[in-house]
């Protein structure tokens, strides 16, 4: 049996007392979804350095001078997102766009949406691996995050306002939307009702 990594095993500022979540979404999250969209192999060693795989190239991040965060964690952040709202049945729904100016054809858009009283920022340190190859985004599920509140809540209403980003954005059809926890739930609810609207959905970590 794999035990869990302790927590001391990363350390980042920006998550402070989310560090363990930090190290989880990166290992036991994001490897299996780069790997199951064939973008590119990560593999992290005890130096917190990461070797990215792509193409038969073979390429490490530098490593950190602040003894604080590691090399990826500063490259991934240091790739900020645009923010965005679009209205989604009188609630603003707030999201971030991670852009590609480079004129490479992209393989299709990822869509991430976070757990129960989280937000599209947990995404801000794993989603820039990505948009190499894919156009790539997370949204505040309403309720949470930067985006509105309402008076009543219900899976219904998520799925609306999951397929509203990816409409306002123009992700497309080839869309992975990626849930992780309570977001799987809500995730895996949108796929039965716009499963025809989407290229598939990946589920991580939910009940």
């Amino acid at each position: 049996m794999t035990h869990a990594p302790k927590a001391t095993e990363i350390r980042c500022r920006f998550f402070k007392t989310h560090v363990f979540q930090a190290y989880y979404l990166f290992k036991e999250v994001a490897t299996p979804i780069l790997t199951k969209l064939s973008i590119i192999e990560l593999q992290m060693n005890r130096n917190s350095k990461i070797e990215i795989i792509q193409q038969g190239k073979k390429r490490t991040l530098p490593q950190s001078s602040n003894n604080d965060t590691p090399a990826w964690f500063n490259w991934a952040m240091s790739n900020a997102p645009s923010s965005h709202f679009v209205s989604v049945k009188e609630c603003q729904i707030h999201y971030l766009f991670w852009d590609d100016t480079s004129d490479k054809k992209k393989s299709g858009s990822i869509l991430f949406v976070h757990g129960g009283a989280a937000h599209s920022h947990w995404w801000s340190f794993l989603a820039p691996f990505f948009r190499k190859n894919y156009r790539v985004a997370a949204l505040d599920l309403s309720g949470m995050g930067d985006s509105g509140r309402r008076k009543e809540y219900n899976a219904g209403l998520r799925a609306e306002e999951i397929y509203g980003v990816i409409e306002d954005a123009n992700l497309g059809k080839s869309t992975y939307v990626v849930g992780h926890s309570f977001g799987g739930l809500m995730t895996a609810n949108f796929a039965k009702e716009y499963g025809d609207k989407i290229a598939g959905a990946l589920i991580a970590d939910s009940p």
